[in-house]
């Protein structure tokens, strides 16, 4: 694949960033026992999650639109990235509930955060493949 990428490239560190963020901070908050850790994870996530739109359009711009997605590493990147994006956006009630009662609800924010970093790291090693 030769392709030239102009637009994802620059943009997809930011919801990857923000993953590994949220959940170093809710680790940080859990071990330092400070609200303000979770508060920051909180924000962290909902800049993943606007940052998600502006990346995958960017994707699809740099693939040529539908056409693209007729490679085999393209699909398991976009796959890849939309299970990425369906985990987090699943993840949004449990994050409402969490903002009440911070402490009770570590665990499972931390799961989620863990789940979603993985799947970002999943999907940027999916994606390394694109460019050679």
């Amino acid at each position: 694949m030769t392709e030239t990428f102009l637009y994802h490239p620059p943009l997809v560190h930011f919801p990857i960033a923000f993953s590994f963020l949220e959940f170093l901070l809710l680790v940080l908050g859990r071990v330092k026992k400070n609200d303000e850790y979770f508060r920051f994870a909180f924000l962290t996530f909902v800049l993943c999650l606007l940052s998600l739109p502006f990346v995958v359009g960017a994707g699809f711009v740099d693939l040529g639109g539908f056409a693209g997605l007729r490679n085999d590493r393209v699909q398991r990147h976009v796959f890849s990235a939309l299970t990425f994006a369906v985990i987090n956006l699943i993840r949004i009630p449990r994050w409402r509930q969490a903002r009440q009662n911070p402490g009770a609800s570590w665990a499972s924010l931390a799961a989620g955060a863990a789940a979603s970093a993985l799947l970002a790291g999943l999907t940027g090693y999916f994606g390394g493949f694109l460019i050679d």
